[in-house]
């Protein structure tokens, strides 16, 4: 009999995140996988990708709809996952997007079918997700499996035990504010840094001179960023990382190759920057799950103040991004940053479009501001883990992952920097 699986939920900061990773560790079971749930996603968007391509190649293009299921691709894609992982456990589930939401039971189904157990951990309590999302009716059938197979436990606490660790004392990763003083300390700790090496150890000369960067990130796409290999650390602007179309994969890719992340010029960011707040709390994430260390100057007193967000501010974003042309900005935005990793424009906004029609499509408008406020609650993780990542059992952690980079850098070293590095 296949085991039920859990979703746990509850507030940022509550242990939750640790408790998968001593289950997941402790866990007897062969082929098991432990991932963030956007990272996940991102892949499964990027197979279906994939699969779609060969389909294409190997049929040609149909005019005609094909119901046979050996050609769906989604349940294709999850088979092959079905086949790779008899355990999945996911941290930060949660569905905002319409591209996911529309595959969710689909994919899901064929998981629990084949007996894959999951194990989850959430901000959001299953009857809240996709709350108001577009064409949620569709994604409901998914909230009845994962009744199903998962036993759901909230985890009801109000302290965020990420603040009870106190940030290192002599050692600055969060300068501020942006003056010209936190400027020449920045450059002070990057120059400390590329000396200081990969290993903690001074370079022989007592001199690392940065260079220009090309990280690997997929499909033949890269990231420029300045650093030094050998020594694992890097430095980016937040308008370099931020303000551009930039996605998960970009900053995996990155946190998977250095040990730390200068990031100059943080400013604090309001709803009219949702964006940005989007992409640098994307960036949070993938530094956090990679143990990657970052040392930050900002306009902010403090990780909170990086975030104005207010119940008023949401709303007034939101009227903004409901206007004909913020939504057709918002669609092209979304194709943008969508091809921008891999993944075809029609397998998100167009996709749903074109599955259902533009008059189920009306509520694309509360959709936004359904977004707007998922981004409200993943500013509050994002200012924990901005918390943590101060404190010296972080750093501690950041120290015990260097290896898994120095091997990561050692496979790509000849596009990361293919005149100087090794």
């Amino acid at each position: 009999m296949v085991p039920r699986g859990l979703y746990v939920h509850g507030g940022v900061g509550t242990g939750k995140s640790m408790l998968l990773d001593l289950f997941f560790r402790g866990a007897s079971v062969q082929r098991k996988r432990r991932v963030h749930f956007n990272e996940f996603m991102l892949e499964v968007q990027t197979r279906l990708n994939q699969e779609k391509k060969e389909q294409l190649d190997r049929y040609g293009r149909q005019r005609h709809i094909v119901l046979d299921q050996s050609r769906d691709v989604v349940l294709q894609v999850a088979h092959a996952i079905a086949d790779e992982s008899h355990l999945l456990c996911f941290d930060e589930f949660q569905v905002t997007d319409v591209a996911d939401a529309l595959i969710m039971r689909k994919l899901f189904g064929v998981l629990f079918a084949r007996g894959v157990v999951m194990v989850a951990t959430s901000n959001t309590s299953p009857q809240d997700l996709y709350k108001d999302g577009t064409n949620r009716e569709y994604f409901l059938p998914f909230l009845d499996q994962l009744a199903r197979h998962t036993r759901v436990v909230p985890m009801n606490s109000d302290v965020d035990y990420r603040f009870l660790c106190e940030p290192v004392g002599g050692e600055e990763t969060f300068l501020s504010p942006l003056t010209d003083v936190t400027k020449h300390k920045m450059d002070a700790v990057y120059k400390d840094l590329l000396v200081l090496g990969d290993e903690g150890l001074a370079e022989d000369n007592g001199s690392v001179q940065d260079e220009h960067l090309r990280v690997p990130v997929m499909m033949g796409r890269t990231l420029d960023v300045r650093g030094h290999a050998k020594s694992g650390v890097c430095r980016a602007s937040f308008s370099q990382l931020c303000d551009t179309e930039k996605g998960a994969a970009d900053y995996k890719a990155m946190a998977e190759c250095f040990h730390t992340l200068v990031l100059d010029d943080v400013p604090a960011l309001n709803m009219a920057q949702h964006d940005q707040a989007r992409r640098f709390i994307l960036l949070v994430d993938e530094l956090y799950e990679h143990r990657t260390r970052l040392v930050l100057s900002t306009e902010a007193a403090e990780p909170r103040a990086i975030f104005l967000f207010d119940d008023d501010s949401v709303r007034a974003a939101s009227e903004g991004a409901n206007s004909p042309a913020a939504l057709e900005e918002e669609k092209q935005r979304v194709n943008k940053e969508n091809a921008a990793v891999g993944v075809p424009t029609t397998s998100s906004w167009d996709a749903a479009v074109g599955a259902y029609g533009p008059s189920q499509m009306a509520g694309l408008d509360v959709g936004n501001l359904v977004a707007l406020k998922d981004l409200k609650v993943a500013f509050k993780r994002a200012v924990s883990r901005l918390r943590e990542m101060q404190s010296e059992r972080y750093l501690e952690e950041n120290s015990r992952w260097r290896p898994k980079r120095r091997e990561r850098r050692q496979q790509v070293a000849q596009t990361i920097n293919q005149q100087n590095y090794m």
